[in-house]
C-alpha cells in the first residue's frame, strides 16, 4: 500500500479553482489538471470526489442550524399563542372559551 502525501498548496489552489467553476469535472478536464499538476488522474478525481463530500457535509450543518432556529421561533409562537388561547374569556357568560374547560 502506497504511503498517504498531502497534495501541495499550489495543487490545491488549482484544484480549488476548477472546482468553483465546475464540481463535476469530466474525463477529459480532469485529464488536463492531472497533467498540469503533476498527479494521477486518480488522485484528481478523488479530490473532487471528497471536496464535493465535504461541501456537502457543510452544508447539511448549515441547513441544520438554519432549520433548529426556525423550529425554535415556531415553538415559541405556538406556545405564545397557547397562552393567549388560555386566557381568553368568554363574553357572554363570563367562563373560559375554551371547549372543554
Amino acid at each position: 500500500k502506497k504511503r498517504y502525501h498531502r497534495h501541495t498548496a499550489h495543487q490545491i489552489q488549482e484544484m480549488e479553482a476548477l472546482f468553483r467553476e465546475c464540481p463535476h469535472p469530466d474525463d477529459k478536464q480532469r485529464m488536463k489538471l492531472s497533467q498540469e499538476l503533476g498527479l494521477k488522474p486518480r488522485q484528481v478525481k478523488f479530490w473532487f470526489q471528497n471536496r464535493r463530500t465535504q461541501m456537502k457535509a457543510q452544508q447539511d450543518r448549515t441547513d441544520n442550524v438554519i432549520l433548529r432556529a426556525e423550529n425554535d421561533n415556531l415553538k415559541n409562537e405556538n406556545y405564545r399563542l397557547q397562552a393567549v388561547l388560555k386566557s381568553l374569556v368568554c363574553p357572554s357568560c363570563g367562563g373560559s372559551s375554551i371547549l372543554g374547560e
